[in-house]
């Protein structure tokens, strides 16, 4: 009796060992992402149900967080194209709130209709996103104005750029990445 006791406790002992060593599963992808996809699609609700200057600056904060967070947990091939996706469109946010600051600026401008000087914070991103400008000024002191739906074309890359990493996003956990 003692001996059948005795091997029931190094079963049991061996069985404890056993699972205490084997690898404790990491979570899936999606878990693991999942705040820096809720973090984006924040900001992509907002922009959709309108948000003010302060509140979307807010929002590209915590994706931002989210972001350098996601990225300390990045490992595979997979997960940095995934933080890379997101980080292309956090730099695409914050186009659009320099964008959106300077037709602010501009507003004290009445005559300017909306439009936005094209300074040189402004004059890369007329370039990135090809935004339309026209000649304004007078011809002693000549000047380009990016168009008042410049702010619209901003979004409208960053909602390119979020289709694109929610898809990343949702593939994660599938068959065909493990």
């Amino acid at each position: 009796m003692q001996r059948v006791t005795r091997r029931l406790w190094v079963v049991a002992a061996l069985s404890v060992f056993a699972v205490s060593c084997r690898e404790t599963p990491r979570s899936s992808r999606r878990e693991l992402f999942q705040p820096l996809y809720r973090a984006a699609r924040a900001v992509d609700g907002a922009i959709a149900a309108g948000v003010s200057y302060a509140d979307l600056g807010s929002l590209v904060r915590q994706l931002s967080t989210e972001l350098l967070i996601a990225g300390d947990s990045a490992t595979s091939d997979d997960d940095k194209k995934l933080v890379a996706a997101y980080g292309e469109l956090l730099a695409t946010y914050k186009d659009s709130l320099t964008v959106w600051k300077h037709q602010i600026d501009s507003g004290k401008y009445e005559w300017l209709h909306g439009q936005i000087p094209v300074d040189p914070e402004v004059a890369p991103l007329v370039q990135k996103y090809n935004l339309p400008t026209t000649d304004a000024g007078t011809s002693a002191e000549p000047f380009r104005v990016a168009s008042a739906s410049s702010l619209q074309v901003v979004w409208g890359a960053a909602s390119v750029k979020s289709r694109e990493a929610v898809s990343l996003y949702l593939s994660a956990d599938s068959p065909a990445n493990k």
